[in-house]
């Protein structure tokens, strides 16, 4: 799993610090659940400053794995979704981890 996680150009990006991460899962949930992720409530769930998370924000869209989508009831606010690359590493990800769990005895 380490080997897989340091060899591939996303996990890898996305995986650098724990708010990178958690962002990343807030969003991933909140797609599967279908609500929406909006920049100011995401966030107000990370434990950085509003000028570090921006900053995280722009890089995961710079490097194309959020989108940033106006909602259709006010184009002034913005949400946030991943993108179908985001979607399809994780779910690999995911099916993985459930691989290496179900082979170890805990």
């Amino acid at each position: 799993m380490i080997d897989h996680r340091q060899s591939d150009k996303i996990l890898k990006h996305i995986t650098r610090n724990n708010d990178y991460w958690k962002m990343v899962n807030y969003i991933m949930l909140d797609y599967y659940t279908g609500n929406t992720t909006s920049e100011y409530e995401l966030i107000k769930k990370l434990n950085c400053s509003i000028m570090t998370a921006n900053n995280y924000i722009y890089d995961l869209v710079e490097s194309k794995l959020i989108l940033k989508k106006p909602y259709k009831q006010d184009l002034r606010k913005i949400h946030l979704v991943p993108t179908k690359i985001l979607i399809n590493q994780m779910s690999e990800y995911i099916r993985m981890f459930k691989e290496f769990y179900a082979q170890t005895k805990f």
